[in-house]
């Protein structure tokens, strides 16, 4: 899986990557371009897709909007890109819960993720950072890991749902160090870190904006992260492999596609030009503010990622027997 990195001379990325945009691409857009947001408004992805829309519209002439339709995980808002016309004027935004994870998990979903729709470009990526009590009886990865191996069953991991990327990331940690620990199901992220503080749950993983006001309020602390390099903005928090696991190299995002029978060169059009605007200085500031990264992709990069991501969380789900009711 790809890791977090700091942003790189987006310009030149973008040449050498030499898309190519033909006759096709020319003609479009013709009409509004409608964004389908698997997320609710106001959440990380969704501010950036909508920061996206405005530079599009510009440039292209055409109205580009969003629309958040985050119920029944995403679904709806998958299903009406899946079912729409195949020409770029309906677009997707959705993560790896969504594109990778659910459909592992559930047999009964509507859409298969490679047959149905064509990768366009990576919106955003960030590491999971594992967190705990700042008063709390941890101080390392190793504190948590020895406690689990000392008493298996009684450490507690704090997440939002069974299945979830952030579930399946508690998972990992605990096949690669042969622990058993107890997960621990919340509705809110503002109730995970609610429990964790008041020494009710042990540890969670978070991305850095999900636990950005309860950190720089020191309520609490992070003792590794998931990234395969060490991070600029934390250079006192180790790897997951500084401190002690290895093959934990994984990050949460979330990526664009549109309808699998999109012409290709419509494709590298639109990815093209959202990179374009993931490029521009107030967009990284954002992304930044965030605590995300968004650097350039492409259709096959995209591609390879979601493939990578679909055998990892498989052996993950296989060896963890993870079982979920549908």
């Amino acid at each position: 899986m790809n890791s977090y990195k700091r942003p790189v001379a987006w310009m030149g990325a973008l040449l050498a990557a030499g898309f190519a945009c033909g006759v096709a691409a020319q003609s479009y857009p013709t009409k509004t371009v409608r964004i389908s947001s698997a997320y609710s408004t106001g959440t990380g992805a969704d501010l950036l897709a909508r920061l996206v829309a405005e530079k599009l519209s510009r440039w292209w002439g055409q109205g580009v909007v969003v629309e958040a339709r985050p119920g029944g995980n995403g679904v709806p808002a998958i299903e009406a890109v899946k079912k729409s016309v195949p020409d770029g004027h309906d677009i997707l935004v959705a993560g790896g819960g969504h594109l990778v994870i659910s459909p592992i998990l559930f047999r009964d979903l509507p859409y298969d993720t490679e047959r149905d729709f064509a990768p366009v470009a990576v919106l955003l990526q960030a590491p999971s950072m594992v967190a705990v009590s700042a008063n709390g009886p941890y101080n390392s990865l190793s504190d948590i890991i020895n406690a689990a191996k000392n008493k298996p069953g009684s450490v507690t991991f704090a997440t939002l749902y069974i299945g979830s990327t952030q579930d399946l990331g508690g998972v990992m940690v605990e096949l690669v160090s042969k622990t058993q620990m107890l997960h621990v199901a919340f509705k809110e992220n503002s109730q995970i870190f609610s429990a964790m503080i008041n020494g009710d749950v042990g540890w969670t993983l978070t991305t850095i904006g999900s636990g950005q006001a309860f950190y720089k309020a020191g309520r609490v602390k992070y003792v590794a992260h998931t990234n395969k390099t060490p991070l600029a903005a934390f250079p006192k928090v180790p790897t997951m492999e500084e401190a002690g696991l290895s093959g934990m190299d994984f990050n949460v995002w979330s990526g664009i596609v549109v309808a699998r029978a999109t012409p290709a060169d419509r494709v590298a059009f639109i990815s093209r030009d959202i990179n374009r605007a993931m490029a521009e200085a107030d967009y990284q500031e954002k992304a930044a503010n965030l605590g995300v990264v968004s650097e350039p992709s492409t259709p096959a990069s995209f591609g390879a990622l979601i493939r990578s991501d679909i055998k990892v969380y498989a052996d993950v789900i296989q060896r963890g027997k993870i079982k979920v009711e549908q």
